[in-house]
């Protein structure tokens, strides 16, 4: 018998809705497996930006003073971490009229006589405010605030140069500091996430700062603090694990 005879137009019908059938079962099939190489393709790539998206927080500003250049910072007489700002290597920015400042001291406040914050003008070098400070429960890193005064707000666009300044209680005195840039944003802001993603060094350090104070052994806020203080252009890998925050009190 012939093919042709066998392949009756009924069979034809019945042998094309096969096939027709046999493509969109499979169909779903093929689109599935796109989609799920698709899918993992995605997600390595969103692997590997994570990886490589580092924070970066160098710049071509002028440079900061992270450590006082000319001695080891202490009054102990002892060989220890000196004094440190926690800045960026050269300048970077706040969002606020009053940022406030961290410090890491490596002294024993029996040692230390005060320490004083100054801020200035940077164009003009001029002397915007002084305040002593009286330090306690150190070792450790503190945070001191611009005082509140409308003379000492910070205007946007401006550079300001500000410093720690620690005298011990033999006479020698000890100077760290950094430059401060307010800038503004068109959008509120409030958590170091945030900050931290529009490269607002003050103000992201502040909150996190704040948080490690209140939770110092908190894994994810130890983790995070790591990450910000061995950013790029930063290279404070030496206080990473520094859990300890002492505190100032402004002299009368």
């Amino acid at each position: 018998m012939s093919i042709k005879k066998l392949i009756s137009p009924k069979n034809s019908l019945v042998l094309s809705l096969s096939w027709v059938i046999a493509g969109l079962t499979s169909y779903p099939i093929l689109v599935l497996a796109e989609s799920s190489s698709l899918t993992i393709n995605y997600n390595l790539d969103l692997a590997q930006s994570s990886r490589q998206s580092k924070l970066d927080f160098s710049s071509t500003g002028r440079p900061s003073q992270q450590t006082d250049a000319a001695s080891r910072g202490n009054c102990d007489g002892i060989e220890t971490t000196e004094l440190t700002a926690l800045v960026p290597k050269n300048e970077a920015s706040t969002v606020s009229e009053y940022p406030t400042f961290w410090v890491y001291v490596p002294n024993n406040p029996k040692n230390i006589k005060y320490a004083e914050l100054v801020l200035q003008n940077e164009a003009e070098q001029k002397t915007i405010d002084r305040t002593r400070y009286t330090l306690q429960s150190t070792p450790g890193i503190v945070s001191v605030t611009v005082p509140s005064k409308p003379q000492n707000s910070l205007k946007n666009g401006k550079v300001y140069n500000w410093s720690f300044r620690l005298v011990c209680n033999s006479g020698n005195s000890f100077v760290v500091g950094g430059l401060v840039k307010r800038v503004s944003l068109a959008f509120a802001v409030n958590d170091y996430q945030s900050y931290l993603k529009n490269k607002i060094w003050y103000d992201a350090l502040t909150d996190l700062g704040q948080r490690r104070r209140r939770n110092p052994q908190n894994p994810s806020l130890k983790k995070d603090w790591a990450d910000l203080l061995q950013a790029n252009g930063v290279g404070l890998e030496k206080l990473t694990q520094e859990s300890r925050f002492g505190a100032v009190v402004p002299q009368s």
